[in-house]
């Protein structure tokens, strides 16, 4: 059923379009994402904008252009628990490339959150916009319709895993969170070993954990993609599902990231949040020296360390500090050890609880 929010933005292209010229749009929107964007341009849509009426064509009524072949059907978005499984993996047709394009890759992981009304909205303006080439969606998540943390006061909440079509992947993965568990049952047990960070009976570590093994699947099926059409992507950026965007990515990071459309971007630089930069020591926590890792944007090199070596190298690290395991200490030495170029930026973003309340913690990170 088409939103409110999707009305809204069609509103000008409907007083402003013949329904053929409308009609246009919505199947280019199936079919060609390159045509479509050079379309809206042509029709004076700011670029800023054009993201946003991509989402909202998609989820438009279907195009009734004549002759036109119908397009395939989308599964419905839904804020309630899906009430039957959903498949493992929910493939798309690949977005056409042209043979000097450049595209980049977005990787979404860990839990969905509000995703469809808060999350992605924030994201297509913030973030998606912004990124100076166009980007092909990756998903891994699990298959769960219900999540409990007492850490976040999350006790029996509803989760929609379904809402990550709004994103319009390209491929996503619906993995059960207990295989995954299973997975890294003996990595669980000898991190505990060297004690817990959190001091909450290790279910921050072990959350630790399936945020690490997501991030590493969608990484795959970025790598799957690039196998199948032969073509790298030049730009990789990851995000988690359950964070709102309070700042637009920076100029700085954007003006990097245009060299990319030539290959002069640095594939081992990867630009990342410069706040919670939290640091275990044996003296305890410090609000700096960590490094944040809830997102991060860069050239392939330097994702491919950031997305898949972390569960290799987390017991490593634990040996090597003689400390407890603690993800943002663990990330700084990570990059250091794979030799990444990281570069900070002045770029908030604020945890969602499956309440619909922020994080305790991102409180102070006030939308500006």
């Amino acid at each position: 059923m088409e939103s409110f929010l999707c009305r809204a933005r069609l509103e000008t292209l409907h007083a402003a379009l013949a329904t053929e010229q409308l009609d246009a749009l919505q199947l280019a929107a199936r079919t060609d994402r390159d045509e479509l964007m050079r379309r809206l341009k042509a029709l004076g849509i700011p670029l800023g904008k054009r993201h946003a009426l991509i989402g909202a064509l998609l989820l438009a009524a279907p195009p009734s252009v004549k002759g036109a072949a119908s397009p395939p059907a989308r599964t419905p978005l839904t804020t309630r628990p899906p009430s039957a499984p959903l498949s493992p993996h929910w493939p798309r047709a690949p977005v056409s490339r042209h043979a000097a394009g450049r595209r980049g890759a977005l990787l979404l992981f860990g839990l969905p959150k509000f995703f469809a009304p808060r999350v992605f909205p924030r994201m297509e303006r913030k973030l998606l916009s912004r990124i100076p080439l166009p980007c092909d969606v990756f998903v891994h998540t699990y298959d769960l319709t219900h999540t409990s943390n007492p850490r976040n006061r999350e006790a029996g909440c509803a989760l929609a895993p379904a809402e990550v079509a709004v994103a319009e992947p390209l491929s996503v993965q619906f993995q059960s969170q207990d295989e995954a568990d299973r997975a890294h049952s003996a990595l669980f047990e000898r991190l505990q070993a060297h004690g817990d960070a959190w001091q909450n009976h290790y279910t921050s570590l072990r959350n630790v954990l399936r945020e690490a093994n997501s991030l590493a699947r969608a990484h795959e099926l970025m790598r799957a993609a690039e196998k199948q059409s032969g073509q790298e992507y030049a730009v990789v950026c990851c995000s988690r599902m359950d964070v709102l965007y309070v700042d637009s990515l920076p100029v700085e990071c954007i003006q990097a990231l245009q060299r990319a459309a030539d290959d002069q971007l640095d594939p081992n630089v990867l630009f990342v949040p410069n706040f919670h930069e939290w640091r275990l020591s044996q003296r305890g926590i410090s609000r700096s020296g960590g490094m944040n890792d809830r997102f991060a944007i860069g050239g392939p090199r330097a994702i491919s360390a950031y997305a898949t070596e972390r569960l290799v190298n987390m017991e490593l690290f634990c040996e090597s500090t003689n400390l407890p395991f603690h993800t943002e200490t663990f990330m700084q030495w990570l990059m250091r050890r794979e030799g990444v170029n990281v570069v900070r930026m002045h770029f908030r973003l604020q945890r969602l609880r499956a309440t619909g309340e922020v994080h305790d913690g991102d409180r102070e990170l006030l939308p500006v």
